[in-house]
């Protein structure tokens, strides 16, 4: 077997869901938006960089808590589907399915404490065809106003190309999020059986390790992914970094003169925090390493206000000060009749 084909196996088994996701949105050339306050979007374009926030502080942190649900259910607590995981881990590796039970509680707090991400959604209506509208891009969405628009929102359209371009450089992961119940959720971790029971051959043949590796990572992304049916609406996609737990011990600036994302102590809303940030900058000469601001961000949409002028000026004169042109600049105005 080469080493393409078995890139193949593993992609199609543990990446399928993702990969036909990300195939979805590249077709249509889906952007992306982030919905924030007026303060972090300010921030976002005078720093040129964005922040993932620890796992904890997420507007309703049992969100993993629900993934978790997900992964148990599939894993451990559905008899069947439980006895049938152990009959294909160990056809594969011998100890595979007792490592995958010991990790999954052994990393429960772990997730927590060293998960850092940021939420983006997809951007624009539903379906892209012929003849489509996209009022979000005039107006936003109006249920992410009512979440984050309470005291006055922006929403940043980023384009697609650098958010899902790959960077080696930099250790952050886009991933779509599932929204389904732990039933829901078996019908996708079944089928990753079923990839895995039809390249039971081909896979005794790879080194353990490697295998485990990518089961491993599949288990932590399924987990960091899965939400509630209800929020299916959000469309949404998370950018996560997990560091490694020694390097937590470390000084921030000894951290930051070795590595491309940067961290340090925020008071976020009054909670003082540990934060990692991406700089929106070229990190070399390719297409695929360039994510300065100027390229990632499309436009912005000022959520409903009592000051859209004010707010209005405040994000141009940011734009221009951070490099924008003033033919580069693309700001709406929400007209959303809304009550805040």
């Amino acid at each position: 077997m080469t080493e393409e084909e078995f890139s193949q196996i593993l992609d199609q088994t543990f990446w399928k869901y993702s990969l036909a996701r990300t195939q979805k949105i590249k077709d249509v050339n889906r952007k992306f938006v982030h919905y924030t306050s007026f303060d972090a979007a300010i921030s976002i374009i005078g720093k040129k960089e964005i922040w993932l926030r620890n796992a904890r502080v997420m507007n309703d942190y049992s969100e993993i808590a629900h993934g978790e649900s997900c992964i148990r259910f599939c894993l451990i607590d559905n008899q069947e589907l439980a006895t049938r995981t152990k009959a294909v881990l160990e056809g594969i590796v011998a100890g595979l399915y007792d490592r995958a039970v010991h990790w999954f509680f052994e990393r429960m707090q772990h997730r927590l404490r060293y998960t850092y991400l940021l939420s983006i959604s997809e951007h624009g209506p539903l379906h892209i065809g012929p003849g489509t509208v996209d009022e979000e891009s005039e107006f936003g969405r109006l249920s992410m106003w009512r979440a984050y628009g309470s005291s006055g929102g922006v929403a940043l359209i980023f384009n697609q190309d650098p958010i899902m371009d790959p960077r080696d450089a930099l250790p952050a992961f886009v991933s779509p999020v599932f929204y389904g119940n732990p039933d829901e959720f078996s019908v996708h971790y079944s089928n990753m059986l079923n990839q895995l029971e039809a390249n039971t051959e081909a896979l005794k043949q790879v080194d353990p390790e490697l295998i485990w590796e990518n089961m491993a990572t599949f288990l932590h992304f399924s987990i960091l992914s899965c939400k509630h049916p209800g929020f299916k609406e959000e469309r949404e996609w998370r950018i996560t970094y997990s560091p490694e737990p020694g390097t937590e011990g470390i000084s921030d600036e000894e951290f930051n003169n070795n590595n491309l994302i940067q961290r340090e102590f925020r008071s976020v809303d009054g909670i003082p925090q540990r934060i990692y940030k991406i700089p929106l900058k070229k990190y070399g000469e390719e297409a695929d390493q360039d994510i300065s601001l100027s390229r990632i961000l499309n436009k912005l949409v000022i959520g409903p206000t009592a000051f859209p002028a004010v707010v209005n000026d405040a994000l141009v004169f940011e734009m221009l000060k951070s490099g924008f042109s003033a033919e580069q600049i693309k700001i709406a105005v929400s007209q959303i009749p809304m009550r805040l």
